[in-house]
Order: C-alpha cells, then sequence, then structure tokens
C-alpha cells in the first residue's frame, strides 16, 4: 500500500505538471504577438502597428457593433494615404470578420498600403478577405491557436 502511494504522488505531480502546459488563452495579446509575427518582415522602423481586438458580446448589442465598425474604418483608412498594419481579432471569429467587412464597406475608396491580419477560424477568413482585397489591401490570415 505504501508502494501504490508513493507512485501515485509523482504521477498526481506529473499530471499537474501537464496540465500547465497547456497553451495559454486566447486573448488579444496572443493575437497581437501572431500578427505581429506575420507582419514584422515587411515592416519598416517607423510603420505603424495596430491591434483590434473585437469583443464578441458585442454582436448582441447593435449600437456597440455599429461604434466598433466606425472605429475600424477609421483605423483602417490609414491605409488609404500611408503603411499601416493591423491585425484583427476577437473572441467571436464570424463577428469578427463581419465587422471587418462592414468596415471596409464604410470606406469609399482604395486602401494600397494597407496590410491586415485576420486571426480566426478558417471558415471565416474568406469574407474578410474579399471585403480587404476589394479594397486593394493586402490580406494574411492566422488561425486562432489551439
Amino acid at each position: 500500500m505504501l508502494t501504490a502511494r508513493r507512485l501515485a504522488l509523482p504521477l498526481l505531480l506529473a499530471s499537474a505538471l501537464m496540465a500547465g502546459c497547456a497553451a495559454p488563452p486566447f486573448t488579444s495579446s496572443v493575437a497581437a504577438e501572431i500578427g505581429y509575427e506575420a507582419l514584422g518582415p515587411y515592416m519598416q522602423y517607423d510603420d505603424k502597428f495596430l491591434m483590434a481586438w473585437l469583443p464578441g458580446t458585442a454582436a448582441q448589442q447593435p449600437e456597440v457593433a455599429r461604434q466598433l465598425t466606425a472605429e475600424l474604418a477609421r483605423v483602417i483608412s490609414q491605409g488609404a494615404q500611408k503603411p499601416v498594419f493591423v491585425t484583427v481579432s476577437g473572441d467571436n471569429s464570424a463577428f469578427t470578420a463581419q465587422l471587418i467587412r462592414d468596415a471596409c464597406a464604410l470606406l469609399p475608396g482604395a486602401l494600397p498600403n494597407l496590410r491586415l491580419v485576420f486571426v480566426g477560424n478558417p471558415a471565416h477568413a474568406e469574407e474578410a478577405r474579399s471585403a480587404v482585397l476589394a479594397r486593394r489591401g493586402t490580406f494574411y490570415f492566422e488561425p486562432v491557436p489551439k
């Protein structure tokens, strides 16, 4: 019986350590790091790197969603004049792709200097990609880490 207890403790410790090695939760900081890794090689010293984290809870609040869309449009509109590097993500991938599409639709002209990384679900990437490309921006996709 003493031997079984001696074996059980190391096994419990080992499983606790392995559980601690799980991937960190997906947050705005993780998304920003992923976006910077994707865009960093294309950036010059004085280029702007921006991160937009769009909370999925706003999907249930139309006024908040409109405000987020307008703010995202303001940020990406800088790509009409000068290089802007933006990572866009959130905790609701479908909602985030929808806001990217809606923000691009608000803008009248081309955004040839926009470099946008969408960190989300592959199923939602095409919606965001087509909106960015329609404005002549450059689109990058990175999946949410598992």
